[in-house]
């Protein structure tokens, strides 16, 4: 589709959700300039915290062969989070169980593990996790991506959704930092209403 779509000089902006896109989808005619976002750090060219640094010198010291990639950095979220727990567990029953795991989880409230993930927060019946994302953008040359937020999250409250028909709150996030970021917002209709004073 986006090739048929360039090959008509019709080059809209596109968005990529999570672990469906990644630095080689840029080098497709017409994706040079999407839109990504993740619920974990950006998975190329973020650093300055210390999280991020240490992700850096891990990348860099045991996998510098491996393209970074969202299921890359998702999965060193994942692992951040498991260790996590695992001393959450440890410190408050001396051991670790697959039981204290999960209670250790449910004692986690607004966890970013130093900013390397959305606020995650756990509890008996399930997960919460803040409306937030890590936004990139293409560069426009094919083969790089920029943070116009800088590394961190972007965080925001829907105040009251203006809901498309299928109505699915995931989409109107995603067109809301869409809206936010897009270059010509004379064109970029939101699907929802931000808060601007919201976390």
């Amino acid at each position: 589709m986006v090739k048929s779509c360039s090959r008509q000089s019709f080059r809209p902006s596109y968005f990529c959700g999570s672990v469906s896109c990644g630095t080689p989808t840029l080098a497709v005619d017409g994706w040079e300039r999407a839109l990504f976002s993740t619920p974990v750090f950006p998975f190329t060219g973020a650093s300055g915290t210390p999280a991020l640094d240490e992700y850096q010198r891990i990348r860099q010291t045991y996998a510098a062969d491996i393209t970074a990639s969202p299921d890359f950095s998702i999965g060193y979220v994942s692992a951040n989070l498991v260790e996590r727990a695992a001393v959450v567990s440890a410190g408050a029953t001396g051991d670790i169980t697959s039981a204290g795991l999960i209670q250790a989880l449910y004692t986690l409230r607004n966890e970013t593990l130093g900013g390397l993930s959305v606020p995650l927060n756990f509890s008996e019946s399930g997960a919460s996790n803040g409306n937030c994302s890590y936004v990139l953008v293409g560069d426009g040359t094919g083969s790089g991506l920029t943070l116009p937020s800088g590394p961190g999250a972007i965080c925001r409250s829907v105040r009251r959704l203006e809901q498309s028909s299928e109505g699915d709150p995931g989409l109107v996030r995603a067109m809301s930092v869409i809206r936010c970021l897009s270059p010509d917002r004379s064109t970029a209709e939101p699907l929802g209403r931000l808060d601007p004073t919201g976390p």
